[in-house]
């Protein structure tokens, strides 16, 4: 009798155990369910845009929405031809050369910067950090007419040296980088000073082999922001043939005139470069942001 006793405690354990794990699955596969819904939600209009991209602008717009809307009946290529035939292709080399040129240069600016203010100890460290986060937190439209009367003033407007100047010292790099390397233990410091190592070295053997995560973050960020800019090309650059592609796409529009067709066609590729270089660095990128708020 005893022993029948002790078996069912135990078979109502069992069986609550049952229960809740059976409840965890269900809440799973509810959030799952609703987490597609929104993903779905925000990649319609992404769809749209490829589909309209690869069909003729007249089956774009219709009345009803149906498969058809989100699959072209006939799949073509003179959107492309239409934007590369007009000098977007121009254009789109501009933006990648300035957002190559500004990645690696501002980068590599940023650790040379973000180094001493994490590692070295020096009179007045703290408040020249506190000058570089001031720096980044004022608005580039407070200076960017100051910036147009220099830059026109020293013959730089209409180059593409004018684009990537001012992206080259970014204050948010300089704090991403200095919060990672504030993240390494000072002991492997100390070590590497004792040894008789230099600052170049404990740089380059030490310090970045370990954050290579935040310097590709940092690129990126980079990277993102001349991509996307458009306030700065618009008023140092007025020659379309050194115009960025997202500002030239812009001013290829009119009251009066718009190209449906070749404007989803380079929103398109304005869209798809950024996409897949998120794609491949996002674990980087995603490590990146996740230490910005260390020590």
């Amino acid at each position: 009798m005893a022993a029948i006793q002790a078996v069912e405690p135990d078979e109502k354990r069992a069986v609550r155990r049952h229960v809740v794990l059976r409840r965890r699955q269900l809440r799973r596969v509810i959030a799952t369910c609703i987490a597609l819904l929104i993903s779905l939600l925000f990649a319609v209009p992404f769809v749209w845009l490829v589909a309209s991209a690869f069909r003729p602008v007249t089956e774009t717009f219709q009345a009803h929405v149906d498969l058809w809307t989100f699959i072209p009946r006939r799949w073509t290529l003179e959107n492309f031809t239409s934007a590369f035939s007009r000098g977007f292709a121009t254009n789109l080399f501009n933006s990648l050369w300035v957002t190559g040129v500004s990645a690696l240069v501002g980068t590599a600016l940023a650790i040379l910067a973000a180094f001493p203010l994490a590692v070295m100890r020096f009179p007045g460290r703290d408040w020249l950090f506190v000058t570089v986060v001031f720096a980044f937190m004022i608005p580039f439209e407070v200076v960017a007419l100051p910036l147009t009367t220099v830059f026109t003033g020293m013959g730089l407007a209409n180059t593409l040296t004018a684009l990537i100047v001012p992206g080259l010292v970014h204050g948010l790099a300089i704090f991403n980088l200095r919060q990672f390397f504030l993240s390494i233990p000072r002991e492997q410091l100390e070590a590497a000073l004792l040894d008789g190592a230099s600052w170049w070295r404990i740089l380059l053997q030490i310090y970045l082999p370990l954050v290579r995560p935040a310097v590709i973050g940092t690129a990126m960020i980079l990277a993102m922001a001349q991509w996307n800019a458009w306030l700065w090309p618009s008023l140092i650059i007025t020659d379309n043939s050194k115009q960025t592609g997202a500002v030239a796409m812009g001013l290829s529009d009119s009251a009066y005139t718009q190209d449906y067709g070749l404007a989803f066609a380079e929103v398109f590729i304005l869209a798809l470069i950024p996409a897949l270089l998120i794609f491949f660095g996002q674990r980087s990128f995603t490590r990146s942001l996740s230490h910005t708020g260390g020590k």
